[in-house]
């Protein structure tokens, strides 16, 4: 029983507190990381559209380059 009183002593004085640290600690880095990340995302997404378009406007020109050539 002493070992037992032992443990449970331990788990909370030590254990569970030093576990509630690293949750808080990881929640913040996570936090840090996701805030850091938005601002790129946004910059991916519009490269992504520009690219896009200047990819469809390149297709669509060539498209009507060669209709017009072989056709008319």
């Amino acid at each position: 029983m002493a070992t037992y009183n032992s443990a449970s002593d331990l788990m909370r004085t030590h254990l569970l507190p030093e576990a509630d640290r690293l949750v808080t600690v990881n929640d913040a880095a996570f936090e840090r990381t996701y805030q850091d990340s938005s601002g790129t995302q946004s910059v991916i997404r519009i490269a992504f559209l520009l690219t896009t378009l200047v990819l469809w406007r390149l297709l669509t020109t060539l498209q009507l380059y060669l209709f017009s050539r072989f056709v008319a």
